[in-house]
């Protein structure tokens, strides 16, 4: 796990056995892979992690699918088309898994090319070549490929409203979408904004909490450590999973980082007394969070 403590440098000592410090030190040593310590002059004490994936066994399981209506077979060949094999990451490995044990295997040669991850648009793929045309099938963060999908207004709201459904159940949800090309792409940048993709559904994915991770929250917490959790997760997901963890009680613990940017510095130092998680989180949006904590602990 990536993993950054603030501690008040009074407490930042390793060789008494029975300071704060000292007790959180072998507490993470034991459950964490890897730990950062920033001591700051003074003031609360803050632990701050990345990522609520690493609380889980990485094992992910397809839960549920949501075909926005069209047919099921139709849906399934597009989540098929969608997998990468080159290599495969934990979500591809969950659908193809699915895919093989419902429906039928999965062909891994016959995609033109793969589409990694893309940060910048949080989306994924494959290109296939279907005679003088192409298909490019995607999967991605639900608000980024929902943008892009030529929808109507309520077909749109009612994504939004499915997405919210799913979610809130501490599921990792998945969109997945299409376009039909007369030309090949190399990867997500060659996709061009104006490219107008077919919205094919939601799949929504599923793992379990590791125990010793809860119980180390649990024990930091009673040595006095404020958690701060930084995630890429959508925000219903997120609540439902810090509450599982005894992290959060209610929705104002948390910040979706589209409001960080209208916070000024200032804003957001205040803002970040009170949250116990940020939401849909960017590396940049990470680097400033970090840098802020000092001024606000």
């Amino acid at each position: 796990m990536r993993f950054f403590a603030i501690i008040p440098l009074m407490l930042h000592s390793t060789t008494i056995l029975n300071t704060p410090a000292r007790r959180m030190s072998l507490l993470l040593d034991k459950t964490f892979a890897s730990y950062q310590l920033f001591p700051i002059p003074n003031g609360r004490s803050l632990v701050v992690l990345d990522g609520l994936d690493n609380f889980t066994h990485k094992q992910l399981v397809v839960h549920s699918l949501w075909s926005a209506g069209k047919d099921m077979p139709e849906f399934l060949d597009m989540l098929a088309k969608s997998i990468i094999f080159d290599p495969p990451g934990a979500i591809d490995t969950a659908i193809q898994t699915y895919v093989e044990a419902y429906v039928s295997p999965v062909g891994r040669h016959t995609a033109m090319t793969s589409l990694h991850f893309d940060i910048s648009s949080s989306c994924s793929g494959a290109v296939w070549h279907n005679g003088a045309t192409y298909t490019v099938a995607i999967k991605g963060a639900p608000e980024e490929v929902l943008v892009r999908c030529d929808l109507t207004e309520n077909e749109h709201e009612r994504a939004i409203i499915k997405l919210h459904s799913l979610a809130a159940h501490g599921h990792k949800v998945i969109a997945i979408a299409h376009a039909s090309l007369t030309h090949t792409v190399s990867d997500m940048h060659d996709l061009s904004l104006h490219t107008r993709l077919i919205f094919d559904g939601f799949i929504s994915l599923t793992d379990t909490l590791q125990r010793t991770h809860m119980v180390a929250i649990n024990k930091l917490e009673h040595l006095g450590l404020d958690v701060l959790i930084l995630t890429g997760e959508h925000s219903e997901t997120a609540y439902a999973v810090g509450r599982e963890l005894c992290i959060v009680t209610s929705r104002q613990q948390l910040l979706s980082s589209k409001h960080m940017y209208t916070m000024s510095d200032d804003e957001l130092s205040a803002q970040l007394l009170i949250t116990k998680i940020v939401t849909r989180v960017s590396d940049s949006d990470k680097k400033r969070i970090i840098s802020l904590l000092p001024k606000q602990i």
